[in-house]
């Protein structure tokens, strides 16, 4: 029998991130909510687009820790050193740096 959950957390939706997230949009069941955030808003709202209501965009990391509480599974895909303190569990949005 295989593992259900009702909703995944995934922080991280970069280079690296946007594409595995995708992949779970299409691949889990319709049952399983997925909540995202990156501090790129652009790649949340494409990823909301393409998948529907399977997807939810969150204003912080700490609204995906919230609505995934039910949840086994959270993940974060982070790459810059900004980022890391993005997906702390406040409420203060942190906005990418330039390289």
């Amino acid at each position: 029998m295989p593992i259900t959950y009702d909703a995944i957390g995934f922080i991280g939706l970069g280079a690296m991130g946007f594409p595995m997230a995708q992949n779970l949009a299409k691949k889990l069941p319709s049952s399983t909510q997925l909540h995202v955030f990156d501090v790129a808003n652009d790649a949340m709202e494409r990823l909301s687009e393409e998948s529907g209501d399977r997807v939810s965009a969150c204003h912080s990391a700490k609204e995906v820790a919230e609505k995934s509480v039910s949840a086994e599974t959270q993940r974060t895909s982070l790459t810059q050193p900004a980022h890391p303190a993005a997906s702390s569990l406040t409420n203060t949005p942190v906005r990418p740096t330039s390289p």
